[in-house]
């Protein structure tokens, strides 16, 4: 069956299957900051800084969304607009929080059933995780480098940009090989490997490099908002650590948006700069940060996702 006469009757299960996993995202979200104690956070809340924070947010979300744009259009030659991509980000971000191994790229299937196919969409997603842990751990060993010499940071630098050229050479292998391991797992499943464009890999790529340095200036914020007398050599190490972290705590999949794992790495590593009670704050004042990025994408999209399943549906009932 060919991506253009896909039945349009499964788009409000789908959909819904989407928001379900939305919801239940930010419920977590929501929980979790309601439990905590911001006694010892009250520095983070001032104005300036919660203003500049919430700057660093926006260009995070559109640096992801200009990514996941251009990863989908390499392998399925499909556009999304802007909206529509922010949407699957939102749904992405919040369903990692939910307790069921790929909740998020569940949904995010689902909000591409009626543009092209299952198998498609997980490649696009392949390729757009992969690039994030690669670029993400570019700018953390960068920034680690930067820390033991200034040259050498530089170095690796222009190497994680330098890298956009090779990148689309990469896709391809890596998507052929994650689909002959599905193909291992599924026995007899016959998946079409389609041919990824190089231009928008590039394009990708380089969207996710500014994303991590976005969180970077998040990250910062939130150290110098905790430690305003902090040295600058010790911020430098301390955001190649969460970096290190993040990235970590993203590999570890099986933990529901990387918690413990991510704390647990950073902790490790900032508490020999710092000390392990200090280190073990900034984790958790992250943590608690980046929840709301999650939170704020949730409820942006959300309304969205909503409104664009309750059309779906009256269209299907129309018919």
């Amino acid at each position: 069956m060919s991506e253009a006469a896909r039945p349009s009757s499964r788009i409000p299960w789908l959909r819904a299957v989407s928001v379900g996993f939305m919801l239940a995202g930010l419920v977590f979200c929501v929980v979790t900051l309601s439990k905590v104690g911001l006694e010892q956070y009250r520095n983070l809340l001032q104005p300036a800084l919660l203003g500049c924070l919430a700057l660093a947010t926006a260009a995070v979300l559109i640096a992801s969304t200009l990514a996941w744009r251009e990863y989908f259009r390499a392998v399925s030659a499909c556009r999304l607009t802007f909206a529509d991509a922010f949407y699957q980000i939102a749904i992405v971000l919040i369903g990692k929080y939910v307790p069921i191994i790929l909740g998020g790229v569940l949904a995010r299937v689902g909000a591409n059933v009626s543009r092209t196919s299952a198998s498609t969409v997980i490649a696009a997603t392949i390729l757009e995780q992969c690039g994030g842990l690669a670029t993400g751990a570019a700018v953390a060993v960068g920034f680690l480098a930067w820390w033991a010499s200034p040259a050498a940071g530089v170095a690796v630098a222009l190497v994680a940009v330098a890298m956009a050229a090779i990148a689309p050479h990469v896709a391809g292998p890596a998507i052929g090989f994650m689909h002959r391991l599905r193909m291992w797992i599924r026995r007899g499943d016959d998946v079409h490997v389609a041919s990824i464009e190089p231009g928008p890999v590039r394009a990708a790529w380089l969207a996710q490099l500014s994303e991590w340095i976005s969180l970077t200036v998040f990250a910062a914020l939130i150290v110098l908002g905790l430690r305003p007398d902090i040295e600058t050599s010790q911020i430098v190490f301390l955001i190649g650590a969460f970096l290190l972290a993040v990235v970590f705590g993203t590999a570890a999949f099986m933990f529901p948006g990387g918690i413990g794992a991510r704390e647990a790495a950073f902790v490790w590593m900032a508490g020999r700069v710092v000390g392990y009670d200090t280190a073990l704050v900034m984790a958790t004042s992250l943590r608690i940060a980046m929840t709301g990025i999650d939170l704020v994408a949730g409820v942006g999209c959300l309304l969205y996702g909503l409104t664009h399943a309750s059309s779906a549906i009256s269209a299907s009932r129309r018919r």
